[in-house]
């Protein structure tokens, strides 16, 4: 593997359990809109999430063009989030899905789980790389989470598609990243668990990535730099 200077991780199902903290934040909502707690609502609930933001990074989605100019990036962010929850729960109320949405993304960072290898192979990387924290999530449940992991002290920077106003893999996100670094895009290398978020992040913006894949799916459209199934793997590669 060639030289790198910078190592960008993706936060959730890369370094963190998202799985587990989002369980907890589905429980929070669903005692608010009275419903009782079933496992494959849960599931359901994961199976449409990541379909709705599938559909969003593909732009296959209706949004009310208004909403896309620079100074609505917020209500934006919050439109997208909200609507989710209206069509899920079939919520006819905007202003409650809305509240719905806040509830959940305050109670995403409370319960976590790190995922098997991370805190061993941050404490290895964080002298030999500078590190940085790259997310599609809300800015504040990603702070809580790594807090609770224990992983502040090995981050330089966190870029939150929530603060910069785009997310990956946009090119306006990734041009802010590397505007803010300083840094040439052949000395920074992504690692990240998602196809279409990290991984196509690196084929539209010209830098290297590698993808953590445990599950072993198939690679479909965007072909990772490089690839491993566990994280301390990359102690054999950086």
């Amino acid at each position: 593997m060639k030289q790198y200077s910078t190592v960008i991780f993706d936060l959730d199902d890369t370094l963190i359990d998202n799985t587990k903290a989002s369980k907890y934040a589905f429980k929070c909502i669903l005692e608010v809109l009275d419903i009782s707690y079933k496992e494959d609502l849960f599931y359901k609930f994961l199976e449409f999430d990541a379909a709705y933001w599938y559909s969003w990074e593909h732009r296959k989605m209706n949004i009310p063009e208004y909403l896309y100019l620079q100074e609505n990036i917020e209500e934006l962010r919050t439109y997208l989030r909200a609507k989710r929850f209206s069509e899920f729960f079939n919520i006819k109320d905007f202003d409650f899905a809305v509240r719905i949405n806040f509830i959940y993304c305050n109670n995403l960072g409370v319960d976590i789980d790190s995922i098997e290898g991370s805190k061993e192979i941050l404490e290895y990387l964080h002298d030999k790389y500078r590190l940085v924290i790259a997310t599609n999530g809300p800015y504040n449940a990603a702070i809580d989470k790594i807090n609770k992991a224990g992983f502040n002290e090995y981050f330089e920077s966190i870029y939150c598609s929530e603060v910069l106003g785009y997310s990956k893999p946009d090119y306006k996100f990734w041009n802010a990243v590397f505007e803010d670094l300083k840094e040439k895009r052949s000395d920074i290398i992504l690692i990240g668990d998602s196809l279409t978020t990290d991984i196509a992040s690196g084929c539209q913006n010209e830098f290297d990535t590698i993808w953590y894949n445990p599950k072993k799916k198939s690679v479909e459209n965007n072909q990772p730099t490089y690839e491993i199934q566990k994280l301390l793997e990359l102690k054999r590669s950086l």
